[in-house]
């Protein structure tokens, strides 16, 4: 039967074009079939990309508004992938794709590196960098979890313009996670191949620190007077650049310090920095512009400690968004697999609102609940809230895929 937001193939054949040297030297990336021909997939026409549609507002980001539609599409194509027993392997922003280019319906594409739960390839090169999982990168077993971590990735991405963790190779990348999630887990650390933990021992020696393997909220409290000792001593004395160097923290140090980029402060400094890009920004979040601002809930009205169920009363909307994205993304984005959120219960978090989980992006208004996010079940794109003139200009001006 397929998925709405999954890409639908409408054909399969085997094309014999010459003879099987011909064809062969024609294309070295063909998987030739039995009979020397080259079987060839017919999937559907779509449109721009999530990337053409960062690339469109200059990478500046889109509105949480947008990426919550998005979001809410991706996590019920992964709760499909989920429930016939597929690992995507690849979720990107170049993967999924708009059905049209004045829409926001989306689907998941590119099955190439896909496989099945529990015949996972021996091989460890899987999932683009930006947006490898924590346990692909420390060669350990892995599942349809790693497509939840990828999916917070870009969804992170899709709201800062920039990529989450932009690691020059496989060594940077586990750095610049730990900077964002604490030490490597302990447990992890002694579950790595050897030529893993080789590879990336000077990262994996911070699981030996203090805090090594404590849960990544209370890691994060640990680190929080560090990170504002660290980034008031920056000569620019940027929030923003201290959220968002892509090199961290090093001070002369042998690598990133872990914990010392909290991913709250990256989410909610991307919160700030949107809103500062936005015409007449400046103010809306009602966030200050100091570092202290990102680096904790309770200075943005909620107590650490607060979960679902809990009321978000005395917030503006925006407010509310930020602290529930940064929630969404903190329980998605973490290093122990099995404490990640399943894709159902990802679509049952409050930064979703009230719609059922079940509705797959939602091409009905939802009619329950406060209303506060009715607007967001349909497809149709806001262009003036969600992209500006320039940027909807810019994504028409790109071929589509």
């Amino acid at each position: 039967e397929g998925h709405p937001n999954v890409v639908s193939m409408l054909d399969a054949f085997v094309h014999r074009g010459g003879n099987q040297s011909q064809s062969q030297s024609q294309s070295q990336n063909a998987a030739p079939s039995l009979d020397g021909g080259f079987r060839c997939l017919v999937f559907e026409l779509l449109s721009h990309s999530l990337y053409d549609v960062l690339r469109s507002t200059s990478f500046k980001g889109v509105s949480l508004g947008l990426v919550r539609k998005f979001a809410r599409q991706i996590f019920s194509a992964l709760s499909f992938l989920r429930s016939i027993g597929v690992v995507h392997c690849d979720v990107k922003p170049e993967n999924v794709l708009l059905v049209s280019a004045d829409r926001s319906a989306v689907k998941l594409i590119d099955f190439g590196s896909s496989c099945f739960v529990g015949d996972t390839p021996d091989f460890t090169y899987v999932q683009s960098r930006f947006y490898r999982a924590a346990e692909v990168i420390l060669g350990l077993p892995y599942g349809v979890e790693i497509d939840t971590w990828s999916l917070g990735c870009v969804l992170v991405e899709m709201h800062a313009g920039t990529p989450l963790f932009p690691g020059r190779d496989e060594r940077d990348q586990l750095g610049k996670i730990a900077e964002a999630l604490g030490p490597v887990p302990a447990w992890m650390r002694e579950r790595c191949p050897p030529e893993k933990r080789s590879m990336h021992y000077p990262h994996l020696m911070g699981a030996g620190q203090p805090g090594g393997g404590v849960d990544q909220h209370q890691h994060q409290s640990q680190n929080r007077n560090q990170v504002l000792t660290r980034s008031r001593s920056k000569s620019t004395g940027s929030a923003e650049g201290a959220s968002f160097g892509h090199d961290g923290p090093h001070d002369g140090s042998t690598g990133p310090i872990p914990g010392s980029r909290p991913l709250r402060g990256v989410i909610a400094a991307a919160a700030r920095k949107f809103e500062l890009s936005r015409p007449g920004g400046g103010g809306a979040t009602g966030m200050d512009v100091d570092p202290t601002a990102a680096l904790s809930f309770h200075t943005l009205g909620i107590d650490d400690g607060r979960r679902e169920g809990d009321s978000l009363t005395g917030l503006s909307s925006s407010q509310t968004d930020v602290v529930l994205f940064c929630d969404l993304v903190e329980r998605i984005v973490t290093w122990n697999p099995e404490s990640r959120l399943s894709p159902d219960d990802a679509l049952s978090h409050q930064f979703f609102g009230n719609e059922p989980a079940g509705t797959g992006g939602g091409s009905q208004p939802s009619s329950g609940g406060s209303g506060r996010r009715v607007s967001d079940a349909g497809f149709e794109m806001d262009f003036e809230m969600d992209l500006d003139d320039e940027a909807v200009a810019r994504l028409g001006e790109f071929p589509a895929r």
